[in-house]
C-alpha cells in the first residue's frame, strides 16, 4: 500500500455538502474520493481526501470550485480494496 494524509471520516458527496454548507453560509467542504486506476494493465483502488472551496466575493469567476489534494493512499496489489482514510497495512 502506498500513500499519505489523513484517516478518519467516511466517503460521502462533497458537492452536496458543499451545497448544504454554502445555504448556512460557508464555502468549504473537505472529504474522500474513492479511486480505481490501471497500472500496467491491472485495476488498483485507492482513495484522495480532498478540500473544495468555492470562490468568495473576491473570486475570478463565481461558479469556480478550487479543490486541494490533502492526502492520498492506493493498493499496490491489484485487485485488493483498500480502506477509506488507510494509509499502512496491519
Amino acid at each position: 500500500m502506498q500513500g499519505c494524509g489523513a484517516a478518519g471520516a467516511r466517503p460521502y458527496s462533497l458537492l452536496r455538502e458543499l451545497r448544504q454548507r454554502r445555504v448556512k453560509g460557508s464555502r468549504n467542504a473537505s472529504g474522500y474520493l474513492g479511486l480505481e486506476f490501471q497500472i500496467e494493465g491491472k485495476t488498483h483502488y485507492g482513495w484522495a481526501y480532498v478540500e473544495v472551496a468555492a470562490t468568495g466575493p473576491s473570486g475570478v469567476k463565481p461558479g469556480t470550485l478550487h479543490t486541494t489534494l490533502i492526502g492520498f493512499a492506493y493498493e499496490t496489489i491489484p485487485g485488493q480494496a483498500i480502506k477509506t482514510g488507510e494509509t499502512s497495512g496491519e
